[in-house]
């Protein structure tokens, strides 16, 4: 599990730091992966543990999709 999530988030810093290779981003698809492996493993690390997942990591996308950060942040408001 926190192997997946490492991969995850060094993935979507990768795309945010190359910032597209090709004009193209990953980002909507990595958030969505993200997304999914959170709800995945809510329940074995808990509501607040992932809420607090969504927050951080809808911060470090705001500045290169909004629309990325916004899944998140929808995300973890369907969790309250």
């Amino acid at each position: 599990m926190d192997l997946e999530f490492l991969l995850f988030e060094a993935a979507i810093a990768k795309e945010i730091y190359n910032g597209g290779h090709d004009g193209i981003s990953d980002l909507p698809k990595l958030t969505d992966d993200y997304i999914r492996i959170c709800r995945e493993y809510k329940d074995e690390l808990g509501q607040e543990e992932i809420a607090r997942r969504l927050a951080d990591m809808a911060s470090q996308v705001d500045e290169w999709c909004s629309d990325c950060a916004n899944a998140l942040d929808r995300e973890r408001d369907r969790l309250r």
